[in-house]
């Protein structure tokens, strides 16, 4: 959704005037989530298309992209949460929380308020799913957690099952499972189909349609680290936002398609205040936005070029975040940690 979003939000800007009376346009490139891809469609946007500023989706491409844009004065836009990110190069800006926020919460959450003691983890196996599984860890840990196991799963993967058992054998009594797209829907569903226990806690990743799609059912009552957006706002720019996407693609919009759209009017906004349509000009203009409120809500840059947003922790349910006060079971105090369980928690995520 990430295009729809961006694209809703190029038809409302040039319907209101576009930048200083031009219209905005945006040219794609697709980097199929490779490297050497992304590198080639970089070249092709900045050298043939002269573009100021590429906007880029996943960690592994924006990590990729972000020496080229430094050595070549361009504004990259990323859509993506690795925490090392935003140090690469002044050049390089977010709206997208970095996984810094979304894992230690969710471990913290998984701690004190969902009473897990035993997490077993399985992530996609890329730079973004390292550091999630590095953070989760490091925190669950610090609080007295125990991280019974770690497995990987490609981005490509349709069959996780051997994976799934062999965590399943340690007997967690929650998963944490960071990723993205069809194969952590997959995760989810597989799960869900071999019957196996514990509350299950995901990144942002989730709340994606294509992962709801591959998920089915399995996604209900999973755990995920957000940003307060609220497509039920009654804030007009929400509402708007919402409206407009719906009667455009007749589905709702999807977290990443909110985050694109406000990345584009984030773009937008630093355009109209640089001194020239230059990269550098935009990077300023970028680096000093203070007022801007989209439909994330109020967004401005730290010194790296990171948004400062509020994350919260909630529950999918129906394909929609709720409160986990919905939870079946009530979330446990903590505990002190004790010895393993004789037989698995009978406490299930996605079923």
């Amino acid at each position: 959704m990430k295009r729809q979003g961006a694209d809703l939000a190029v038809q409302h800007l040039n319907a209101a005037g576009g930048v200083h009376g031009r219209p905005l346009e945006i040219v794609y490139a697709d980097s199929k989530n490779q490297a050497t891809e992304a590198g080639a469609a970089f070249a092709k946007l900045v050298d043939v298309e002269r573009v100021p500023v590429v906007m880029s989706a996943m960690s592994q491409v924006s990590l990729a992209l972000a020496a080229p844009a430094d050595r070549q004065q361009v504004v990259l836009f990323a859509n993506a949460s690795h925490p090392a990110l935003p140090g690469k190069s002044p050049f390089v800006f977010r709206n997208l929380p970095s996984t810094k926020l979304g894992a230690p919460l969710l471990a913290e959450t998984a701690w004190r308020d969902l009473g897990l003691r035993r997490v077993a983890v399985l992530h996609i196996n890329d730079e973004y799913g390292a550091e999630a599984r590095k953070l989760f860890e490091e925190k669950f840990r610090s609080l007295g957690g125990q991280v019974v196991g770690s497995q990987t799963f490609e981005v490509s993967s349709t069959d996780l099952r051997a994976a799934l058992g062999s965590l399943a054998r340690q007997r967690p009594d929650g998963w944490y499972i960071p990723g993205y797209g069809a194969a952590l829907g997959l995760a989810l569903k597989q799960k869900r189909e071999l019957k196996l226990p514990g509350l299950v806690l995901c990144d942002l990743g989730l709340v994606d349609a294509n992962v709801l799609k591959s998920a089915g059912p399995a996604a209900d009552r999973v755990v995920v680290a957000a940003p307060d957006f609220d497509p039920a706002s009654t804030r007009e720019a929400v509402q708007r936002f919402v409206r407009g996407f719906e009667q455009a693609y007749q589905e709702s919009p999807s977290f990443d398609a909110a985050f694109q759209y406000d990345a584009v009017f984030l773009i937008a906004d630093a355009l109209k205040r640089a001194k020239e349509p230059s990269g550098d000009a935009i990077r300023v203009a970028l680096a000093a936005t203070s007022d801007f409120v989209g439909v994330c809500g109020p967004t401005k840059f730290d010194t790296q070029g990171d948004a400062d947003l509020t994350m919260v922790v909630r529950m999918m349910l129906d394909g929609k975040l709720t409160s986990l006060e919905a939870l079946p079971t009530a979330p446990v105090p903590a505990k002190p940690v004790g010895k393993a369980p004789s037989k698995p928690s009978d406490e299930t995520g996605g079923e």
